[in-house]
């Protein structure tokens, strides 16, 4: 079964960087905005992973955040990457309820090795 990875990220370099590690083991989909991911989840329902960079994004990337981790609609998981180690960023995250958070500069095979974990807990509770 091919797990669907959705990644939303203004940096097109780092897209390309996920793009290229990812794409390996799982179907990679990457968007620039807010609008574009809200359009890719109605689109395909079997995305199973969302990577949100809050870096450079606009704040409503936060209200998508919350928006898919308290529907009904879906049932992704979400890992967060940013680069600065923010109190407000580690509070934001507690409220709510997330638990995966990858700041930048990251390891490649680390972050395989994360999503590798999620998508497997995700097949076990299925």
């Amino acid at each position: 079964m091919n797990r669907t990875i959705l990644s939303i990220n203004v940096n097109r370099p780092m897209n390309y960087l996920l793009q290229t590690v990812l794409s390996k083991k799982y179907h990679f989909v990457s968007v620039s905005d807010v609008f574009f991911a809200m359009s890719s989840l109605r689109k395909n329902k079997d995305i199973n992973l969302v990577i949100a960079d809050i870096d450079n994004a606009e704040q409503d990337i936060w209200e998508l955040i919350e928006h898919i981790n308290t529907s009904k609609l879906y049932q992704t998981s979400i890992i967060v990457l940013c680069s600065e180690n923010d109190a407000k960023i580690d509070a934001k995250m507690k409220e709510l309820g997330l638990k995966n958070l990858v700041k930048k500069p990251f390891s490649p095979p680390e972050l395989v090795k994360k999503i590798d974990e999620i998508m497997l807990t995700e097949v076990i509770h299925d």
